[in-house]
């Protein structure tokens, strides 16, 4: 694994192993960016993996089975093998933000999704799936910098890095610009 990643981490001038490890997902694109930190602690941008499996559209995660991949900031909580998606990083959905939302919506915290993966494979049910071959970098790189040094970013599609807008939703939740708003702030750590 590490051989397939020596020549991206050598072309971005980061170090190995990684002290952190970011992962940028963009839905619509059906893209995620694997983001090291150089020795000074500079972001650069490793490579890119394709989705190999999506579902839902823009927009938040709402519900248990609404097959929506969330939008936010994650951290990992866990990782392992899985039988049915090769390997898999547990994402610590639904977070403070989420919670936030579902109470104020008065919605019964029994339907809020908890199973969130960035995983291998080639099926959604709402999670971040990026192929075997892809998970196992990711992973490796995961689990050598800790789950607590790992961060998942998840956008509704990729915008301008310096100055981040991101497409209305009219079928959204009225809090939805405030989660556009937090994902626009976050957008700005990906600067090339």
């Amino acid at each position: 694994i590490y051989a397939r990643l020596k020549k991206p981490m050598q072309q971005a001038g980061v170090t190995y192993p990684p002290k952190a490890v970011r992962l940028a997902v963009f839905k619509a694109e059906r893209r995620a960016e694997l983001w090291l930190p150089d020795s000074q602690g500079r972001w650069k941008h490793v490579k890119d993996y394709a989705f190999t499996a999506s579902s839902g559209k823009q927009g938040p995660k709402i519900y248990y089975g609404d097959l929506q991949i969330p939008e936010g900031v994650y951290g990992v909580d866990s990782m392992g093998l899985s039988k049915e998606y090769h390997l898999a990083l547990h994402l610590d959905h639904p977070n403070e933000f989420d919670r936030a939302m579902l109470e104020l919506d008065g919605r019964d915290p029994q339907f809020m999704s908890t199973g969130i993966n960035v995983h291998g494979g080639a099926i959604s049910y709402g999670c971040v799936v990026i192929g075997n071959r892809n998970i196992e970098e990711f992973f490796l790189l995961a689990y050598l910098a800790g789950k607590e040094n790992t961060t998942v970013y998840i956008f509704p599609h990729d915008t301008e890095r310096l100055n981040p807008q991101f497409k209305q939703c009219d079928y959204c939740p009225v809090w939805y610009g405030e989660l556009q708003r937090l994902l626009s702030r976050a957008i700005l750590e990906f600067k090339r």
